[in-house]
């Protein structure tokens, strides 16, 4: 690696140091075992006080967002999130190339030849090369998510979408702005879990890309990595139903604990991926979608005129009883069905898992122990601490 041109070229700029870590025990995943080397690489930025850009191997920016980046740190900021969606390696790759008009293979060779690509030009591949489990999110599909991280429409003359997130990418950290490190996230998560969060807090100085024209980030995978099924769903293909329970597995997943109150104050805000310039449909469809998202994750604005017990106000409160308590019902019915089919289609894996934990493998053992925990927090609403 060192001896390749581009790291000849990298080593100009940056001092580069290794950071050694082993490879993976086996069972445990490797995004987990990643989070060692970032545990490690981000001590070290907050030890030197850095300004630290946090980038993977399977991942692009347009050109340009470094200059987005530093202004946005002049300006103050001390965190700069951009929405994390997965786009298929196979597709992407080959939009991409038409797009360029070079053959890719040539640019990963021993010359040292940038690819260079607008946001707009990103955002025109990265759209055509969603990974499945990015196409669930699409809110007005019949194979919506049952746990959907992010939600997006399309523009109304298709050449971009609008993107609601609660997953996000740290691109930069400004570890001055950090008075105590804590990398507890890494333990058993990825980078991008909570430990924003838990450095951060609810903090008005991280600054979110909401526009692709200054900034558009693509991670990929390759199209059988965990793929999701895009199988139309028979009661999202009822159209009395299909939009309640949409609605129902929003609020489940925005209130589910896994997400911290910073990831669920950036959900409201919008992210426009574009090929063509923002228009007034673009507004029309923020407000419609913002209302959309208001009322499913229950955020009730509405004030009532008159007393407690005037007819405008019992009518509004029994509106409200009655919606609450059909999402209840509806929510407990989907979790047991999340539930159980997460553990169906795993149970041969699971198997094996639990037989090297009852034969002494502790590595085994603390993976079960991971997701006892997550799902009696998930199943349950509650913060079941680990002891």
């Amino acid at each position: 690696m060192q001896l390749s041109p581009v790291f000849k070229l990298l080593s100009s700029y940056v001092e580069p140091i290794k950071i050694s870590i082993s490879p993976p025990p086996k069972d445990l995943s490797a995004c987990i075992h990643m989070g060692l080397g970032h545990k490690l690489a981000t001590q070290i930025a907050f030890e030197d006080k850095a300004y630290a850009v946090l980038l993977t191997p399977d991942l692009m920016v347009s050109d340009g967002t470094m200059a987005a980046v530093q202004r946005r740190v002049v300006e103050g900021y001390h965190m700069y999130l951009v929405a994390a969606l997965r786009f298929a390696e196979e597709p992407l790759f080959k939009h991409i190339q038409d797009i360029y008009g070079k053959n890719l293979k040539a640019q990963f060779s021993d010359k040292i030849c940038p690819i260079s690509l607008s946001g707009r030009q990103m955002v025109s591949a990265g759209i055509r090369s969603f990974h499945s489990e990015t196409l669930t999110y699409e809110w007005n599909t019949p194979y919506f998510s049952r746990f959907p991280v992010a939600c997006w429409w399309k523009s109304n003359n298709g050449d971009g979408i609008l993107v609601h997130s609660l997953s996000w990418a740290p691109l930069m950290i400004d570890y001055a702005a950090v008075e105590k490190h804590d990398t507890s996230t890494m333990d058993n998560w990825t980078i991008d879990g909570d430990y924003v969060y838990k450095n951060f807090g609810n903090s008005e100085k991280v600054y979110i890309s909401q526009d692709s024209d200054e900034c558009m980030l693509i991670s990929w995978a390759p199209l059988d990595d965990k793929p999701v099924s895009t199988e139309p769903r028979k009661l999202l293909l009822n159209k009395f139903l299909s939009t309640w329970i949409k609605k129902v597995t929003l609020y489940d997943t925005f209130h589910n604990n896994v997400f911290d109150p910073l990831k669920r104050r950036l959900f409201f805000i919008p992210v426009r991926w574009h090929v063509n310039d923002l228009d007034q449909n673009w507004n029309l469809l923020e407000n419609k979608v913002f209302n959309l998202i208001k009322d499913s994750v229950g955020l009730h604005t509405r004030v009532v005129q008159g007393s407690f017990f005037s007819i405008a106000a019992i009518r509004y409160h029994l509106n409200f009883f009655l919606k609450e308590s059909s999402f209840l019902i509806a929510r407990v019915a989907l979790r047991i069905n999340w539930f159980f089919r997460y553990y169906w289609e795993g149970k041969g894996r699971i198997t094996m898992v639990v037989i090297r934990a009852l034969s002494g493998d502790s590595v085994a053992r603390e993976r079960i122990s991971r997701h006892f925990y997550f799902f009696m927090n998930f199943m349950f609403g509650k913060n079941i601490k680990r002891k």
